[in-house]
């Protein structure tokens, strides 16, 4: 994502807080702290972070034209041991401008906070969090 972002790519980046700030469904302070450590080095290095709530999703879109989604945790999941699934996702290739739009308007209509390149931290707060 930073190579890319380097290279002048508009990079944006979702991510659920509920899992960025529980261990086993509990409130941890400490991985809020590093979780807000890591966004707001992600939005050093020119990755726009939009920090939402109750998103499971794993979605990666580009240039209104390619798509991936699946259950596969890309960044962290086991692949050995005993936590080992059968992940899968699936690629898709094409005119997506408008499910890639509407996806996008999903995940803003969820927006908890926002980690902007330009400094700011805007907070958006979800009704009912």
């Amino acid at each position: 994502m930073v190579t890319a972002s380097q290279r002048g790519v508009d990079v944006n980046l979702y991510t659920d807080y509920h899992f960025n700030s529980t261990m086993m469904n509990k409130y941890d302070e400490s991985k809020v702290a590093k979780f807000q450590r890591n966004c707001e080095q992600l939005r050093l290095d020119g990755i726009n972070v939009f920090v939402v709530n109750g998103v499971h999703s794993k979605l990666v879109m580009a240039d209104k034209r390619f798509m991936s989604v699946g259950s596969f945790n890309w960044c962290s999941a086991a692949r050995t041991g005993k936590y080992t699934n059968i992940e899968t996702s699936m690629s898709y290739s094409g005119d997506l401008g408008e499910e890639i739009a509407l996806q996008v308007k999903k995940l803003k209509s969820k927006l908890k906070k926002v980690y902007q390149i330009d400094g700011a931290a805007n907070l958006y707060v979800v009704s009912g969090n």
